[in-house]
């Protein structure tokens, strides 16, 4: 099995669950907020409808553009995205949303795909009006984000996968998606399987089993659906998908796997990559939230930045 695919997959699911906040071992610049900040930002909680009728949870917090809409991964949630919705909506308006199937969003889907994933964010965006938007989808949000941004057009200034897509031109056999799936089944509580995959070695103990105590006793049945849908999207779309995109895209990501930027501009000729070391998967949004953040912001004001020097 490809290291590239089983991470997407694995450490996309140990990153976390349905219900909860993230654990934060650091939050850098968030932790001198005092309560009485927090609960003067005003967030809106509110409700937007999929193209199939699905209802989209999504929180809205910050004013000032571009748009930074955040798109979580394989059975998460918007909570992953944890201190960086308030730390971020410090200087832009951020939007953070449940995908149908996930946190607080409608599972009456009938067809768990990538492009209905790409529906429910474009269901949030058209909900708010948004025309200045940059899409960060986290792990399988990657994919998720792509679709949303050939639906939105020109709205969108760019698009930042956090932790996604290290070698565009590997594959998922049937065999491997089957192996894949049996092991989330037999593993989703484990929590050495937890560490090995969403953390690096050094992670706090604290983290795992934060981890593991948000673990539902059984996982969702319809994930797994979505699981082959991605495979599927994967093996036949990303590539034209990626191929089509004119806006610029970067990625922020571990170096669990490395990055074959070569590979990705053949399709993305803008593509840049910001790795950041010794996190693991999940610890990329829990462990250096304000290095994450900074790294974010200096992308976003680059495709600002293109998007003055187009016109």
């Amino acid at each position: 099995m490809s290291r590239d695919a089983m991470s997407l997959l694995l450490l996309a699911c140990v990153a976390g669950c349905d219900a909860g906040e993230p654990a934060t071992e650091t939050a850098g610049e968030a932790a001198t907020e005092t309560a009485a900040e927090r609960a003067a930002a005003p967030m809106l909680d509110a409700e937007a409808r999929s193209a199939d009728g699905v209802p989209i949870r999504f929180d809205v917090l910050g004013s000032g553009e571009p748009t930074l809409v955040l798109v979580h991964g394989w059975t998460n949630g918007r909570w992953i995205w944890g201190e960086h919705v308030r730390t971020l909506s410090r200087t832009h308006r951020v939007v953070a949303l449940d995908l149908a199937g996930h946190g607080g969003s409608g599972v009456e889907r009938s067809e768990w795909t990538i492009d209905a994933f790409g529906e429910d964010v474009v269901a949030v965006v058209d909900q708010l009006d948004l025309d200045r938007v940059v899409l960060v989808g986290f792990s399988m949000g990657g994919a998720v984000v792509l679709e949303a941004a050939e639906r939105l057009g020109d709205r969108v200034l760019g698009l930042v996968f956090v932790d996604t897509f290290h070698d565009p031109e590997q594959r998922v056999t049937v065999a491997e998606a089957v192996q894949m799936e049996a092991m989330f089944r037999a593993n989703l509580r484990d929590t050495a399987f937890l560490r090995a995959f969403a953390y690096s070695p050094d992670a706090p103990d604290s983290l795992v089993r934060r981890l593991h105590q948000r673990m539902p006793a059984e996982p969702h049945e319809h994930w797994f659906p979505a699981m082959r849908a991605l495979f599927a999207w994967l093996d036949t779309e990303f590539q034209p998908t990626l191929q089509r995109i004119e806006v610029p895209v970067a990625a922020i990501n571990t170096t669990r796997v490395p990055t074959d930027v070569e590979a990705i501009r053949r399709y993305a000729p803008s593509f840049t990559v910001d790795t950041m070391h010794g996190v693991g998967h999940a610890g990329i949004l829990e462990r250096r939230i304000d290095d994450f953040d900074a790294r974010l912001l200096a992308i976003v004001a680059r495709f600002a930045s293109t998007e003055a020097g187009g016109r």
